[in-house]
């Protein structure tokens, strides 16, 4: 049975971060929302935002979702430094800026670089890529077969690479993969700096290797090889 969200239980703090830029902006008085929420002195508003009642953050998240929730034509029109997916309407901030991985994410991608001409493909980091009609995914690298691209991708890559980050959870990372299958991507590495580890997803088939392959191809990574690069190059 789904628990009850009760008006006067407190909410995690992992959700509370969640909805600071909402807090921040009924913390103003001059809010009209704010107002909503003030019955007879500002001290009201003050416990109500730090006791994060799970009744009061339902319906904030109510409010957040009517906000934020753009089209895809305006997402597509919009440039975000770094940059943004784009999940049904919502937009959504990546793990990017820490040194390993943008130093793996580097290094991998000189080393497709090197091989384009050898095995007929051409990489690119940070690509927009279509996934579903109103879903787009910007992953850390992908591989297609070489010759000239849209700005956004609609057909399925040879490959996508995730590095993860410290902030990448299981569930993200596990809705994005899913993403990348559903659109007709036949082969997804994910690698982690942390633990210099490499999986491999093939027809919803999980692998782990220090070797990373896609089938019928001549495209391949040795991670020792890649990791001795990002550590001491």
């Amino acid at each position: 049975m789904e628990r009850v969200l009760w008006p006067m239980e407190p909410v995690e703090p992992r959700i509370a971060s969640r909805f600071k830029v909402v807090f921040t902006f009924l913390s103003n008085p001059l809010s009209p929302v704010s107002r909503l929420f003030v019955r007879h002195d500002p001290g009201d508003l003050y416990r109500r935002v730090t006791g994060l009642y799970r009744f009061e953050i339902v319906l904030l998240f109510y409010i957040m979702a009517t906000i934020l929730h753009i089209s895809l034509h305006e997402y597509l029109e919009t440039d975000y430094r770094p940059d943004r997916e784009f999940v049904d309407g919502e937009i959504r901030e990546r793990n990017v800026g820490k040194w390993e991985h943008a130093r793996l994410q580097l290094v991998l991608g000189a080393w497709f670089f090197m091989h384009e001409k050898e095995w007929g493909i051409t990489c690119s980091t940070e690509q927009r890529i279509r996934v579903a009609e109103n879903r787009v995914r910007v992953p850390d690298l992908v591989v297609l077969t070489a010759g000239p691209q849209p700005e956004v991708l609609t057909d399925p890559p040879l490959l996508v690479i995730e590095i993860l980050s410290p902030g990448d959870s299981y569930t993200d990372t596990e809705e994005r993969t899913q993403d990348y299958c559903s659109m007709g991507v036949e082969t997804v590495w994910i690698v982690d700096p942390k633990t210099r580890t490499g999986r491999m997803c093939s027809v919803s088939e999980w692998v782990a290797s220090s070797r990373l392959e896609v089938k019928g191809t001549p495209i391949y990574v040795e991670l020792p090889a890649i990791f001795s690069q990002v550590a001491y190059a």
